[in-house]
């Protein structure tokens, strides 16, 4: 009984930690994923690309057009490559800059809340650049995952508290765990950008933007368990000592006490 009930803490401790590492990735990917993370990482990505890609001289060449346009309407309608445009007055009065960042707020925002008639996993297969990626629905797919995991996660610490013999020392392994699954998706995430060329870091930096609020997150939550732990278990050993010192004050009691001998 011994040997098994060892070997299902293992495996229970390995799956346990597993889950804790994979809801750290999966609460950083949807947290990094929401619109305002995005709009702010993505915003100079796309802006690059618009800068190679020759529209910040097609809007130079048509900025004397949409001035005189703008003089008889309120907006222009800018085409490029396929690709329609509003642009209010009030931003072409402003010069070609003030254009182009309008522009990639718009592309970013239109990209991100599009609506993608495809499952998560099918999406990859139409198109070359898996720009949903940067979409509410990747977020979604990515929190409801999460909750699947953390689910997991409980139905696994219950298990865990069932098999092994100190309960107190649940509170200090799920601690643990957390400590080192928070120190991963920090170190991971930076390793991976030291390692990349710059427009790949960039890229990067937008599904981990939000990897050291989720360390910071997790080691807070790991350091607290520990404590827990290490004072349940010094308690614990304090209450035995106490009902140790209690017994021997009990059998001492009972020594000086002598049965009453009854006379013939």
């Amino acid at each position: 009984m011994g040997f098994i009930r060892g070997a299902l803490a293992i495996l229970i401790g390995v799956l346990l930690f597993v889950s804790i590492l994979s809801g750290a990735f999966l609460l950083t990917l949807s947290s990094s994923l929401k619109y305002e993370n995005v709009q702010e990482k993505f915003g100079p990505v796309l802006k690059g690309l618009i800068q190679q890609g020759g529209l910040v001289q097609a809007f130079e060449s048509k900025f004397s057009l949409m001035k005189t346009y703008c003089n008889q309407s309120l907006e222009y309608v800018f085409q490029y490559n396929g690709y329609n445009l509003v642009i209010p007055c009030d931003v072409i009065k402003q010069g070609t800059n003030a254009i182009v960042d309008y522009g990639i707020e718009k592309a970013v925002e239109q990209t991100y809340y599009k609506e993608y008639d495809c499952e998560f996993t099918n999406c990859f297969k139409q198109g070359e650049l898996p720009i949903f990626l940067i979409s509410e629905k990747s977020r979604d797919y990515f929190l409801n995952k999460f909750y699947f995991v953390l689910l997991f996660f409980i139905v696994l610490s219950v298990l865990m508290f069932l098999v092994i013999q100190k309960k107190s020392g649940l509170l200090t392994i799920v601690g643990s765990f957390f400590i080192v699954a928070s120190l991963a998706v920090w170190k991971i995430g930076e390793l991976i950008t030291r390692l990349t060329s710059a427009q790949i870091k960039n890229i990067i930096g937008i599904f981990s933007s939000s990897s050291y609020s989720v360390f910071i997150k997790m080691l807070v939550i790991g350091i607290i368990l520990v404590v827990l732990g290490i004072s349940f278990r010094i308690a614990g050993i304090g209450m035995r000592i106490s009902d140790f010192f209690s017994r021997m004050k009990k059998e001492e009691v009972k020594k000086k006490k002598k049965p009453n001998k009854k006379k013939k």
